[in-house]
């Protein structure tokens, strides 16, 4: 029987790479530390798993895509194998697809491979099966700044998964906790005005959902730095570890984040969220945010929050309640800041004051910036860093 939590791996690098909560033990009505698309229901299955007490189980009632996804700590020129059971029901081709992969990425969030696992596909696999095994070993870039553990379903059908590993080309890993964070980090708390909030060798943990998961902002950070600090060689400049995930919520981010801490070990963490709790979890965001803080002052991580983009409703009326309780939660997001003592990149007021004088920043569905959305984003982190002043 598979009772660990985590299961987890120290690659030969030093990193530890890890799947929290692969054995499902983790949670209430949902399984704790993984991210679902809004289009399938998503449970904790005490009835039915290959290891008690439980295991994942995704529903999709009519024919639709999507992923459950949770970020893993990179582990650059690493080979790693995953592993674990599923099991399968769906009418006689409903079932289109479903697979197991990793998604990695590069300093500056360009895509570099969707590294296939395991793939069950209707024209070739029968779509409703007992529990059944899959591993495979799989060698990760060593350009790999951030990875993120996916599992792809599309049509209609149910999926369970169980016992989900990850191990090192040597052996099984195990279940233990992390490590604790770098002693230097308890100095980093404090940083002057005239220096660049970053310092010299910085680990910059990101965290969030899609809308920081995708590569426009944080790319542009990148450059930014490259730009400003291209006197410095490439391991003086602060490192950016993206740990954001499609879908996350400042509750699922607060879950994961000790997890987190312990393999990215960071200097800096840089939070934004809250699209998707302004449908989901609006009445615990703050609590949550509050949470998070508490935990990375417990660490003396230095802290930046950023207030999460606003919903234009202007051409989709549907959206005003979610437009409204973004607006809220930036308020609520500036006053924890202020109560806190933490800086605050307000990417809200500037994007909600350049859409109000007509300047598109989505994509066209009211959420999601556009490129140009990204960039002001971008740009109001790199004017709260302070880029340009001395890197210390």
């Amino acid at each position: 029987m598979c009772v660990a939590i985590l299961s987890a791996v120290c690659a030969p690098g030093g990193v530890t790479v890890e799947i929290v909560n692969g054995s499902m033990t983790d949670g209430g009505a949902t399984p704790s530390n993984w991210d679902c698309a809004p289009a399938f229901t998503f449970a904790r299955d005490t009835g039915d798993f290959k290891s008690a007490p439980a295991s994942m189980r995704v529903v999709l009632e009519k024919k639709t895509a999507g992923n459950v996804t949770q970020g893993l700590t990179p582990a650059p020129g690493q080979a790693i194998t995953i592993s674990g059971w599923s099991k399968a029901s769906a009418p006689e081709k409903e079932l289109a697809q479903y697979q197991v992969a990793v998604q990695t990425w590069d300093a500056d969030r360009n895509k570099i491979a969707w590294q296939e696992v395991m793939m069950r596909i209707s024209w070739r696999d029968a779509m409703t099966h007992d529990w059944t095994a899959f591993s495979k070993e799989i060698e990760i870039s060593d350009k790999t700044r951030s990875m993120t553990l996916v599992i792809y379903l599309r049509g209609k059908g149910t999926v369970w998964f169980d016992d989900l590993r990850v191990e090192g080309a040597g052996g099984a890993g195990g279940g233990g906790g992390g490590q604790p964070a770098r002693a230097s980090a308890a100095t980093r708390t404090s940083r002057g005005d005239d220096a660049c909030f970053l310092r010299r060798r910085d680990t910059v943990l990101v965290l969030g959902d899609a809308i920081t998961a995708e590569g426009g902002v944080y790319r542009r950070v990148l450059d930014g730095l490259r730009e400003e600090y291209d006197d410095l060689e490439a391991g003086d400049r602060p490192r950016l570890v993206n740990a954001a995930a499609p879908g996350a919520t400042a509750a699922s981010i607060l879950r994961m984040l000790p997890g987190r801490l312990d393999a990215a070990r960071p200097d800096v963490v840089a939070v934004c969220c809250g699209t998707n709790d302004s449908y989901r979890d609006l009445p615990g965001y703050y609590a949550s945010m509050r949470g998070i803080v508490a935990a990375l002052k417990e660490r003396s991580v230095a802290v930046t929050l950023l207030t999460p983009p606003p919903i234009d409703a202007s051409k989709r009326p549907e959206l005003r309640v979610r437009a409204t309780a973004v607006d809220d939660m930036a308020g609520q997001l500036r006053r924890l800041a202020a109560e806190q003592g933490v800086l605050l990149v307000d990417c809200h007021r500037e994007m909600k004051r350049l859409v109000e004088g007509g300047t598109s920043l989505d994509w066209g569905d009211g959420v999601h910036p556009n490129a140009r959305g990204r960039g002001v984003m971008a740009e109001c982190l790199r004017k709260a860093w302070r880029f340009g002043k001395p890197l210390e």
